[in-house]
């Protein structure tokens, strides 16, 4: 069952959290298993997660926003994934089955489906102080072809406003 760019089975329809205008996804629909863990089963094509090119079928969902959601209520997550057009979700993912690799943290921007965001193509990575770095750049991305992101550099100001160590809203 789709909810606005978040597709959880099984739950019911009846839970009134649908999509409408206020309250768009970024195109993932997950796969739960019995002990509660979310796992990427399908990327919407042309939504911000599937053009992104940073998240693969099989991530495992651990954070959205900086919040701990592994194996949380379906309809916590819901309310956490969703929001209004135009603004930024960060979203937490393991790949693979080692609980101890790198937490995988992909910003997107939530859109209506049809909607072409356009996202800097950026994995970052945090240290204990909060601090974000660049982890991984996305092939063909905007970051990667300017030439001026490097892998480890460290986040310090987007759009002239100072973003270091400063939760991602």
């Amino acid at each position: 069952m789709a909810y606005g760019g978040l597709a959880v089975a099984p739950v019911s329809s009846q839970d009134g959290f649908s999509e409408d205008a206020e309250h768009v996804g970024v195109g993932i629909v997950f796969q739960p298993v019995e002990d509660g863990t979310l796992y990427v089963k399908r990327l919407k094509e042309g939504q911000p997660a599937q053009r992104s090119g940073l998240i693969q079928l099989g991530d495992c969902l651990c954070e959205i926003n900086g919040i701990d959601v592994f194996r949380q209520p379906a309809q916590q997550v819901k309310r956490l994934l969703l929001g209004p057009p135009g603004s930024t979700v960060r979203l937490g993912f393991h790949r693979g089955t080692d609980p101890r690799a790198p937490l995988i943290q992909v910003a997107l921007q939530r859109c209506m489906p049809g909607e072409q965001k356009v996202g800097a193509g950026i994995i970052f990575r945090s240290d204990a102080s909060g601090a974000l770095f660049v982890r991984q750049l996305q092939d063909g991305g905007p970051a990667a072809e300017s030439g001026q992101v490097h892998i480890g550099d460290c986040i310090v100001e987007v759009d002239g406003q100072d973003v270091f160590r400063k939760p991602i809203a």
